[in-house]
């Protein structure tokens, strides 16, 4: 599989910068941008290019952050997944609710209102424990004076995802091939309900959609192969594969709602992506 060219993520890019200046209406509030798509889709590498291109074409002051970056503690989630051992689906960091809310609620609070004083957003270092991660101490973290900020572009797969009605939810449950995860799922549910405030800070989303969400599994591999070249640590091929099966029935409860949402609303930006991660449409 080759990975999107430069020519593709130009074309992102740009199409994508004049979304936010027909978005950005408010210049004197930060204006928020979610960006979504699941493992692999290119998130990170979006939120660096249109980071770069809106400061350098605009003159803009862009943050860029990741809902990975607030991953709960290595500490904090081993403690999470010993009290819930019956829940295979948090045995590792990435559902709701192996995120700090509270901190991410913080953060998010004080660029909204533009403080003055100086905030350290975390930074999060996958390849710790043999792939489990853990966050990085402060001094690497990533400083800024919101009072100074422009934009916000905040990514992560689940950026959108909203809490389903316990009834649907069991309904969808039943249609799918999770059925004997059930109660894992509803806890997962539960804690979605948490991220509500954090996802209501977004001004307008761009999704990156697969049109297989299968394609996640080569995407997220590539990215585990770059992640072990550069640091020499991270996660087998097989616990890569069982690290994308736990995000498997998230997708099918949730990602078809926000996709609708997407397609639909004014304040939503839909790219659709071969499994190269070329742009095939965008709506």
């Amino acid at each position: 599989m080759n990975e999107s060219g430069p020519d593709s993520q130009k074309v992102i890019t740009s199409r994508v910068v004049e979304f936010v200046e027909a978005q950005r209406r408010n210049k004197h509030k930060p204006f928020f941008l979610g960006i979504t798509g699941p493992q692999g889709s290119g998130k990170s590498t979006l939120t660096r290019n249109l980071k770069r291109a809106l400061e350098t074409e605009l003159h803009l002051c862009v943050v860029g952050m990741s809902i990975d970056d607030f991953y709960l503690t290595h500490e904090r989630q081993e403690a999470l997944a010993a009290k819930h051992r019956d829940n295979p689906l948090i045995q590792h960091r990435g559902l709701p609710g192996t995120h700090d809310i509270a901190l991410m609620h913080s953060i998010l609070s004080q660029l909204s209102n533009r403080t003055t004083a100086q905030i350290g957003i975390p930074t999060y270092d996958k390849s710790r424990f043999g792939g489990y991660g853990d966050r990085y101490e402060e001094d690497k973290w990533q400083y800024v004076y919101p009072d100074k900020v422009d934009v916000v572009l905040f990514e992560g797969w689940m950026v959108g995802f909203e809490q389903v009605a316990p009834w649907l939810l069991s309904a969808r449950i039943q249609t799918t091939r999770w059925r004997h995860l059930e109660r894992s799922i509803e806890w997962l549910n539960e804690q979605l309900g948490l991220y509500v405030p954090i996802f209501k800070c977004v001004d307008a989303i761009v999704q990156l959609k697969a049109q297989d969400i299968n394609y996640v599994y080569s995407w997220r591999l590539q990215q585990e192969h770059e992640l072990i070249q550069k640091t020499h640590h991270g996660m087998t091929d097989e616990q890569v594969k069982q690290f994308i099966d736990n995000y498997m029935p998230m997708y099918d409860m949730y990602l078809d709602q926000l996709s609708d949402q997407v397609h639909t609303a004014t304040n939503g930006l839909e790219i659709i992506l071969d499994e190269n991660r070329h742009p095939v449409a965008i709506l």
